[in-house]
């Protein structure tokens, strides 16, 4: 055979435009020969002899097949027929191929006219290449060669994927025609800053494109340190990343103890960080009382630290002054001594003068002024004294001890002699403190810091403990005014230091609250009001009827952003962000939670008009119609339908497979059937008699069958044959079989499902699975539970009945037989027994390049073929642009292109009004509604891993054959054969 032959042989067959791209398919000879012959929209087919093991038709040695030969060569310059005529100038030449393409942009040129036009090459618009990868550029013809131009790659470093989170890379072009793989930063990297004193940073996780939760640091966190004595350290709040604005202590809090009797305490001012320079006591202070009347006090030098030495009064210092008229002499220090002498004066040593006349002394216990009014000689703190009791932790009038010097009690300075000190129960001040804060070693008003004491703290100030404030109450971290307890009181608000003051209604910072809020009374709730966003519950919290619930994580399902930690929520689930327009999405698999740019291409939102997707999160504003499924009428994508222009070489072809004749059960002959059939505009119609019924009379009239086929088949309409197999006996079934030349008894002995499914495949006949589930008298057609797959019998077995016209659906069945590995598609059963039930709305549709039995056998083994309910509703399914019924090998991820058109009727009972992408076991994967007669849908695309088949199931308003809606809506108008993934 010629190139020309094979070209002409390729252009019956697959269609094709280039020569270089036309693979012949393997076909009979008759066949090619018939293929070759001028078209008459019948097949040449020849009559092969019937299985001699179930019976041979003897008398259909031909049904009617074409026969003809091969015009003549139409550019080889010989008059080849002998009509003298050569070439173009041969009329039978017209429309044939004169000169075929050299190349990709070469397109063949044809007799048009008697002459063979000039050779013209594609124009610049045409691709010749497609890209291939997010890095390769579409090549286009240059008008000059027939050859494609080399194929060329963006530029190395061109961005080929935008990062979708703050945690992805860019991926950029390295001059190979794929993009890299999708890559992350490395675990650790900083993705968000800290924005403030208490926010900390985010790292990557190294698995995830997008940058963790913004948290802040605990509360009770110190986020400023204090810088000095007189500075407070400031901590957060648990809700801000803000740190607290930096504060000082309260005006007199000690901030430098005294070091020395004659060193100053330094307090804060109220207003600075830094405790006052240090300085001593003025000289006017004194820091030792004199021990007796001799003895000097002394006074600080108000440049030391330290009390001068003690000193004793000088020689002849009065000590005693003359009494009056009862004492004369005045008595004076000897300079070595301390002691006053002893009161000379008129009186006898019993007596005393009390400045008018000499009386008895006093007893000890007895009030009195002066030591000399004393029988002991001693007045000390008011009452006469066995000692002169000068100490500065001792006293004579103790109570129970009056007269008798006794020592202050450990921790008391009733005196204030000790400064901050108290005394040590020994009767001398305590010089230092130890046992922390509550330490009795420090008079009242102070407390132990280190072995220091020092002045308690005011209001306001910071405390570890109530002992360190003069109101004996610490609380969060301040000296308080009262106890303040309770989650819902603080002490520590801004403006309100040292202060207790109720929270605001709506928080909780302490979590004292469980899942709810303070109410701005000083105690939390106890239910909620008001939906999602009250403030009722805390921040972690929403109100759900009338108790707070936890707030839901990224990826959880919610209808309001309120429920949600990321306070946002997108698609139906909780998001990291806002999430809006038509091109991102918050729900894709594997990113769910997570808002990322829908893929290029896609609007499942249908929010882009006539457009679609970038890739990079918005609309385009330009359209490329796509025409990837090749089937003439499908939508484009852009508004428009694919046509010749796009390439296309499948039509849609709307028939029945599934009637019966007088031959067996039916009513009418074949040929009645087909004439319904073609006049109800039908493009195919096959008979498919019951092979054993009213045998062995069968045989006959099955070969008359087929003759009335041929006889009924036109160029708008093919007739054709088939027998159905009836298994009537457990394990019960029945199947159509498509165009054969030999039958199958089903009653014959020996003969069960699964022989005839071997039979099949040493035939190479398909076949259906008829009405599964149907149920009779002898039980229900279930095919055993569908047992007995093999790779071989799965070939052959090639469609299932999913409806009946007018009756029950399937679908649990077809869903059975997919799910058991059966790779079968979905076809319509009219099952016609009677003339009136020939013409129905339902029809089984095929895809097919041309309208003859051999092309539509073929689609239907290659499972092109969808059920519809609607006697021309276009369906076009392609999933990474194969069509229903393809099998794909090991894809990456899986990219929908969907088109379903009914392109006769306005009524709104055929709008389409749901798309469902289903997988196995019939679970939906993906769904959109909508409300139009055109749809045209990308779902979003699928990752790994993948379910072993996707199909689809439409569905439209509810309708009769006359237009008329009815109320069932409850199962699909159509439904598409299945893309099976290996």
């Amino acid at each position: 055979m010629s190139d020309l032959q094979r070209f002409r042989v390729c252009m019956a067959l697959v269609a094709c435009s280039h020569l270089a791209s036309c693979e012949m398919p393997e076909v009979p000879q008759g066949e090619a020969d018939a293929a070759i012959a001028p078209s008459t929209g019948m097949d040449a087919e020849v009559a092969g002899p019937v299985d001699a093991a179930v019976g041979v038709d003897a008398s259909a040695a031909s049904d009617g097949a074409v026969e003809g030969s091969a015009p003549d060569e139409c550019g080889d310059g010989v008059d080849n027929d002998g009509n003298g005529a050569t070439d173009c100038g041969d009329p039978a030449c017209g429309g044939m191929p004169c000169r075929l393409s050299a190349g990709p942009c070469d397109p063949f040129e044809v007799c048009t006219g008697g002459a063979c036009p000039v050779d013209v090459y594609e124009s610049a618009t045409f691709v010749c290449r497609p890209a291939a990868g997010g890095c390769d550029l579409e090549e286009r013809c240059t008008e000059a060669s027939p050859n494609c131009p080399e194929d060329a790659f963006l530029p190395e470093a061109t961005s080929c994927r935008a990062p979708t989170g703050a945690c992805d890379l860019e991926e950029r072009c390295t001059g190979a025609a794929e993009c890299p793989d999708d890559a992350v930063r490395g675990q650790g990297t900083v993705c968000r800053a800290a924005a403030g004193g208490c926010d900390a940073q985010e790292v990557c996780d190294g698995a995830s494109a997008d940058c963790p939760e913004d948290v802040f640091l605990p509360e009770s966190t110190i986020c400023r340190q204090s810088a000095d004595m007189c500075d407070i350290a400031e901590i957060c709040d648990g809700v801000s990343a803000e740190c607290p604005a930096d504060g000082v202590q309260p005006q007199g809090t000690s901030c430098r103890p005294a070091a020395g009797p004659c060193d100053a305490e330094e307090t804060c001012s109220g207003t600075v960080r830094v405790c006052p320079p240090d300085g001593y006591e003025s000289s006017t202070k004194a820091c030792r009382p004199a021990a007796d009347d001799c003895d000097a006090p002394e006074k600080c030098t108000g440049s030391s630290i330290d009390c001068p030495q003690d000193l004793l009064r000088a020689s002849g210092f009065v000590c005693r002054a003359a009494a009056g008229s009862c004492d004369s002499i005045a008595e004076r220090c000897s300079g070595t001594s301390a002691s006053c002498p002893v009161d000379v004066n008129g009186c006898p040593s019993t007596q005393y003068c009390n400045g008018a006349q000499c009386v008895s002394k006093k007893a000890r216990g007895v009030a009195c002024a002066l030591d000399g009014e004393c029988v002991t000689g001693r007045c000390a703190d008011g009452v006469c004294c066995d000692t002169a009791c000068q100490g500065t932790c001792s006293a004579c009038n103790l109570a129970g001890h009056v007269g008798t010097c006794s020592h202050h009690a450990s921790g008391t300075d009733p005196e204030n002699a000790c400064g901050r000190y108290a005394c040590n129960g020994a009767g001398a001040c305590n010089t230092s403190c130890a046992g922390g804060c509550s330490s009795t070693q420090c008079d009242s008003s102070s407390y132990c810091a280190g072995t220091n004491c020092s002045a308690k703290k005011a209001n306001g100030a910071s405390c570890g403990a109530g002992c360190e404030c003069s109101s004996g109450r610490c609380v969060d971290g301040v000296c308080c005014d009262r106890a303040c307890s309770g989650p819902c009181a603080a002490c520590n608000l801004s403006g309100y230091l040292g202060t207790c003051r109720n929270r605001t209604a709506g928080t909780d910072p302490e979590n004292g609250c469980g899942r709810y809020a303070c109410n701005g009374a000083g105690v939390c709730n106890t239910s909620c009001t008001g939906g999602c966003s009250s403030t009722q519950c805390d921040a972690a919290n929403y109100c759900a009827g009338t108790s707070c619930i936890a707030k839901k994580a990224k990826g959880a399902s919610c209808a309001a952003g309120c429920e949600c930690n990321s306070g946002q929520c997108a698609d139906g689930v909780c998001c990291d962000s806002a999430c809006n327009g038509p091109c991102v999405a918050c729900n894709l698999a594997n990113y769910v939670g997570t808002c990322r740019n829908r893929t290029a291409g896609a609007d499942p939102e249908n929010g882009c008009g006539p457009y679609v997707c970038n890739g990079s999160g918005a609309c385009q504003t330009s359209c490329t119609p796509s025409c990837r499924s090749g089937v003439c009428g499908a939508l484009d994508g852009c508004g428009g339908l694919c046509g010749a222009a796009s390439g296309c070489t499948l039509r849609f072809y709307f028939g029945s497979n599934h009637g019966h004749s007088v031959y067996s059960d039916g009513e009418g002959t074949p040929a009645d059937h087909f004439a319904l059939a073609a006049n109800a505009g039908y493009d195919f119609y096959m008979i498919s008699d019951h092979s054993q019924h009213k045998y062995p009379n069968f045989l006959p009239n099955w070969g008359e069958t087929r003759r009335q086929a041929n006889a009924a088949t036109t160029p708008s309409f093919v007739a054709m044959w088939g027998f159905e197999f009836s298994e009537n006996v457990s394990p019960l079934g029945h199947a159509n079989v498509f165009r054969p030349y030999a039958t199958y008894d089903a009653d014959a002995d020996g003969v069960t499902l699964l022989t005839f499914y071997d039979w099949l495949v040493a035939k190479q006949y398909i076949a259906s699975f008829n009405h599964p589930g149907a149920i009779i008298s002898g039980g229900v057609y279930d095919f055993g539970g569908f047992a007995g797959l093999t790779n071989a019998r799965r070939e052959y077995m090639a469609m299932i009945e999913v409806c009946k016209p007018r009756n029950s659906c399937f679908f649990d069945k077809v869903v059975e037989a997919l799910d058991k590995g059966w790779r079968v598609a979905p076809v319509i059963g009219i099952d016609a027994h009677h003339l009136s039930g020939v013409v129905q709305d339902s029809r089984t549709a095929v895809l097919a390049p041309a309208l003859t039995r051999q092309a539509l056998l073929d689609a239907m083994k290659a499972r092109h073929v969808y059920a519809s309910k609607d006697s021309d509703l276009e369906v076009v399914y392609t999933v990474n642009g194969q069509i229903m019924g393809s099998v794909l090998q090991n894809p990456s991820q899986l990219s929908f292109e969907i088109s379903v058109r009914n392109p006769n009727s306005s009524h709104d009972a055929e709008r389409i009004t749901r798309i469902e992408v289903l997988g196995r076991g019939g679970r939906v994967v993906s769904t959109r509604a909508f409300d139009d007669h055109s749809v045209y849908w990308k779902p979003s695309p699928l990752q790994k891993p993948f379910d072993t088949y996707y199909w689809l199931r439409i569905y439209s308003r509810a309708f009769d054959k006359n237009d008329n809606q009815v109320p069932n809506e409850d199962e699909g108008v159509a439904y598409s054969a299945p893309i099976w993934i290996e």
